[in-house]
């Protein structure tokens, strides 16, 4: 996931531990695109990267814009913002206590 992220220039990309502080997942993925388009581009080539590895999308949510991204699978949740509604939500502030791997 990290590394398709990468391939589409996506930037600030962080990986949060959240096992020891949340249930509902194991780690989190935050990055940030400069455009819908780039969003975009990243959310599809995490998509297609995990696919040929057989991981399970679950879910995806997003924005029409789109200036947000939520993809599930499972033990990894990858939020890709622009970089106004990664401010916005702030969630390295909200999840402050999970480890940065």
């Amino acid at each position: 996931m990290v590394k398709a992220a990468e391939e589409r220039k996506a930037e600030n990309l962080i990986v949060m531990d959240m096992q020891p502080i949340a249930s509902v997942t194991d780690y989190f993925v935050i990055c940030n695109g400069n455009s819908n388009t780039q969003i975009r581009a990243i959310v599809n080539g995490i998509k297609e990267s995990l696919k040929n590895k057989k991981s399970n999308l679950l879910s995806i949510e997003a924005d029409p814009s789109p200036t947000w991204a939520l993809m599930d699978y499972g033990d990894v949740i990858c939020h890709v913002f622009d970089r106004q509604t990664r401010q916005f939500y702030d969630l390295e502030h909200l999840w402050a206590d999970a480890v940065r791997v």
